[in-house]
């Protein structure tokens, strides 16, 4: 048998007032129902065929909206199992997006450093393996850490980069959220300079 692909809610994280998570945005209040379904669905479907991956994504998914939500402890408990499960099967088309969660989880508890860490590390495999939307993401964290040194020409610079990577084909066909997030970084960068 061939196992199905992945059970994740396709609009998990998204709403008129919240933006995907996989930006960095808001979960809103059905953010944490479905992102447990996920890993119900998870536990169901491994009944039958087993699939890590459905896990890491499931936790993936609880951690970030955790994170959100403002529940720290279980954000890292979830987002930790995350990267282990990812990790063991060399799951590299998640696990940058796990350390970008990671990192802004640090960045939540003023943990600026460790944040910069995690989130290097993601670049470096955005970069090795060509996911570009992810080194957008990965990006914006850079800038938003720079700014919080008051480091412009850095921010700018990582500003620039995220834009550049979520420019994708060119309008209409860009990844919008990033897109629009590093024009409003670099808006508000140069016009405090």
């Amino acid at each position: 048998r061939v196992a199905p692909a992945p059970i994740l809610p396709r609009n998990m994280g998204q709403g008129t007032d919240s933006l995907p998570l996989r930006s960095g945005g808001r979960a809103g209040d059905g953010g944490l129902p479905a992102a447990r379904r996920a890993l119900e669905l998870a536990d169901e479907q491994a009944k039958d065929i087993p699939v890590e991956r459905d896990y890491v994504q499931a936790h993936w998914l609880l951690g970030a909206t955790h994170r959100v939500n403002k529940n720290h402890d279980e954000a890292e408990r979830h987002l930790l199992e995350a990267l282990t499960r990812c990790r063991s099967i060399n799951n590299v088309e998640n696990e940058g997006d796990i350390l970008i969660d990671l990192a802004r989880l640090r960045m939540d508890l003023n943990e600026d450093e460790e944040a910069k860490q995690l989130v290097e590390e993601a670049l470096t495999i955005t970069e090795r393996s060509g996911y570009v939307l992810q080194g957008a993401d990965a990006h914006l964290v850079l800038a938003q850490l720079a700014l919080r040194r008051n480091d412009k020409s850095e921010a700018l610079h990582h500003a620039q980069e995220a834009r550049t990577l979520a420019t994708c084909d060119g309008e209409p066909y860009v990844y919008r959220v990033a897109f629009d997030e590093a024009g409003r970084m670099m808006k508000e960068i140069e016009g405090n300079k």
